[in-house]
């Protein structure tokens, strides 16, 4: 939700819609886009040699607050998310998702 905001976090994350790069970065879930496979690993290069050139110490701090601040919050995230998997791992719904998704049908879920 950081990167893109409620509302699409939520659109995304409860209709399980798959996201594009194109959409990804315009969303600023990805920072840059190539247009071939092969233009990857140079454009991450690139990007890499900038980072380098910088002043270590500075980007050294910035990177461990930056991960402070993302190790916090997904804390929380994480103890949220395990209350709610053992819900949803003891339920019926589940095993309908299974079977649907093996059966390429669209499930019938009860809430239970």
């Amino acid at each position: 939700p950081q990167a893109v905001g409620m509302l699409r976090a939520r659109r995304h994350l409860l209709t399980g819609d798959p996201v594009d790069a194109a959409a990804a970065h315009a969303m600023g879930l990805v920072s840059d886009l190539v247009d071939t496979p092969d233009e990857v690993l140079p454009a991450a290069q690139a990007l890499a040699a900038r980072i380098a050139a910088l002043p270590p110490l500075a980007v050294q701090g910035t990177k461990r607050a930056l991960n402070r601040v993302t190790q916090l919050r997904a804390g929380e995230v994480v103890d949220l998310s395990l209350a709610h998997e053992e819900t949803t791992l003891a339920s019926r719904d589940l095993l309908e998702a299974i079977d649907s998704f093996t059966e390429r049908r669209p499930g019938a879920y009860h809430g239970n």
